[in-house]
């Protein structure tokens, strides 16, 4: 083997990794990065996972539901309607 030949494919491979990395971490930069993303506040007690006291369905994300202010179980906003109109009345 010649020695020119192996160094212009040592090159050549060396170039193709460089150009590579280069590609690569030009891409991660133009990604958004974690502290890019939109942060979702979430406050009080776990509400996900738990069946809404008023139709037994679970609650599958925190923002499909509440807590009642009065009797402190967890519903979705349409049963926490329901639930507030009949069995609190006029004490809610």
């Amino acid at each position: 083997m010649d020695g020119g030949f192996f160094f212009l494919n040592l090159l050549l491979i060396g170039g193709g990794i460089v150009v590579r990395n280069y590609l690569n971490e030009q891409r991660r930069k133009r990604a958004k990065e974690p502290s890019d993303w939109p942060q979702i506040s979430i406050t009080g007690p776990q509400i996900a996972g738990f069946a809404c006291a008023e139709c037994k369905k679970n609650i599958v994300f925190h923002t499909d539901g509440r807590h009642c202010d009065h009797c402190q179980q967890p519903m979705h906003h349409d049963c926490l309607t329901r639930h507030q109109t009949e069995s609190l009345g006029p004490y809610r």
